[in-house]
């Protein structure tokens, strides 16, 4: 990951921005478990505290060894002394899916890969498989959980959606918020 310094100040700025004009940022926590130090392993913008991360469980619930952790800080970025290191920034937000679901694919490709085949059309050109996992999978079930709250009440902030989902979502992990899984 890129140190940004104060620049992350900006990116912050901007999806609050986002956020108070009723966008709901979210994304996949990320997969950074194995590479990065812990408290750096939220990139931007996930580890903003109106940005909704989403960690990742294998379909059987077990969380994937590459998942990213929490927590974050923002220490030492001009502006923002909000989360220094004695008193962190809770992230992820929220867990989802991750691995062990059918994804569209090309044969050729998951066949490098010995992904398991699920389907695959008559023609060969393109199929399902099971195999592909990252929490740029988790994101999208996010958006939908979003999507679907939103649906049923248009008028709801983003900081509204985020506690909704936080609120009614099934603890994981250690009892209460963690920073493996969230809410």
């Amino acid at each position: 990951q890129v140190e940004l310094g104060h620049y992350r100040g900006l990116f912050r700025n901007a999806h609050e921005h986002l956020a108070a004009a009723g966008v709901v940022a979210l994304g996949g926590a990320g997969n950074f478990a194995k590479s990065a130090p812990d408290g750096k392993q939220i990139a931007l913008p996930k580890d903003i505290p109106c940005v909704i991360a989403a960690a990742g469980v294998a379909k059987d619930g077990s969380q994937p060894g590459f998942s990213s952790r929490g927590p974050c800080t923002w220490k030492g970025v001009k502006f923002y002394y909000d989360y220094p290191g004695d008193a962190p920034l809770g992230k992820p937000d929220v867990t989802t899916f991750n691995a062990g679901f059918p994804c569209w694919t090309r044969p050729a490709w998951a066949k490098q890969r010995k992904f398991e085949e699920s389907w695959k059309s008559d023609d060969g050109a393109y199929g399902l498989y099971v195999g592909l996992q990252g929490n740029s999978f988790a994101g999208p079930h996010v958006a939908g959980v979003a999507a679907l709250i939103l649906s049923a009440n248009p008028h709801l902030t983003a900081w509204q959606v985020k506690e909704t989902m936080e609120s009614t979502c099934k603890d994981l992990g250690e009892k209460g918020r963690d920073v493996s899984y969230g809410a």
